[in-house]
């Protein structure tokens, strides 16, 4: 927080881009565990929404580049090196909401199908492990178990995504506590819809939108979404949803082989 805090009061903005530049840059530095990548793109995640606009490119840049790295290194790994990712994550700190994103973001980096498998099975790891400390923080006091989701109250579509994720595998008694972030995550993200008041700007969105997260979950996202928007603003959710849909059969179909159409399809139907 107190690096956002900093940047955020800096003018320059070029002096702030090279800045960022020299400090994601080392934090990308592949020394230590292999799955160390996730651990740095989890601190990339938090950096990206504390920062100023102005600063984010770099960030994005960073966490792109450590990405890729991961995938070479992950499918490189025989099964039994595969298979110590969820104990990682059991011991490696941080986020789970953080880390959800950056799962979410890797399973649309067309990694291969055994590949794709583990990080599945991670992340599943992940959300019951999470599930298991927000209980334990619910019965000690409801408003303690609240502070788990704090990230997720800015109104991305990532945090929407992980809040979907949250309702569709918690006990229904747990995540009624996102209920509250859900609904600001929610207002936020229809405000930011209706700020986007010409043809040009609803297409960049709808296509940023179709490139990152071309599933079924995000076409149901955005149909919920739907229900909750003015009459004269449903028409916006609807061509966002039909660029996604559009995005899966591009994917799909310029996949190189069957198997990686598999992946695709694997991927855009959902964990």
């Amino acid at each position: 927080e107190l690096t956002g805090e900093i940047i955020a009061d800096i003018d320059n903005t070029e002096f702030v881009i090279i800045k960022l530049s020299q400090i994601v840059s080392a934090a990308v530095e592949e020394k230590g565990s292999a799955f160390k990548p996730l651990r740095n793109l989890e601190v990339l995640k938090a950096l990206e929404e504390k920062v100023p606009e102005r600063a984010k490119d770099a960030i994005r840049q960073a966490q792109e580049n450590s990405i890729k790295r991961f995938r070479s290194t992950f499918e490189s790994m025989n099964e039994e090196q595969r298979k110590l990712l969820p104990d990682y994550m059991k011991h490696t700190g941080g986020d789970p909401t953080l880390y959800m994103k950056v799962f979410d973001r890797i399973k649309f980096e067309g990694l291969n199908e055994d590949a794709q498998e583990h990080i599945v099975a991670a992340k599943e790891k992940l959300l019951g492990q999470f599930e298991v400390r927000v209980k334990e923080a619910a019965e000690k006091n409801p408003e303690l178990a609240k502070h788990f989701f704090r990230s997720l109250r800015e109104g991305t579509i990532d945090d929407l995504r992980v809040i979907s994720d949250i309702e569709r595998n918690f006990d229904p008694t747990l995540a009624s506590h996102v209920v509250e972030i859900k609904n600001e995550a929610r207002e936020k993200f229809q405000a930011h819809l209706e700020e986007l008041d010409s043809p040009e700007k609803r297409r960049e969105f709808a296509k940023e939108t179709a490139d990152r997260f071309s599933d079924v979950q995000q076409i149901e996202l955005f149909e919920d979404i739907k229900e909750a928007l003015p009459d004269d603003k449903k028409e916006f959710a609807e061509e966002f949803g039909q660029s996604v849909l559009e995005g899966i059969k591009r994917r799909v179909e310029q996949s190189k082989d069957e198997k990686e159409r598999r992946t695709h399809l694997r991927t855009a139907v959902g964990d």
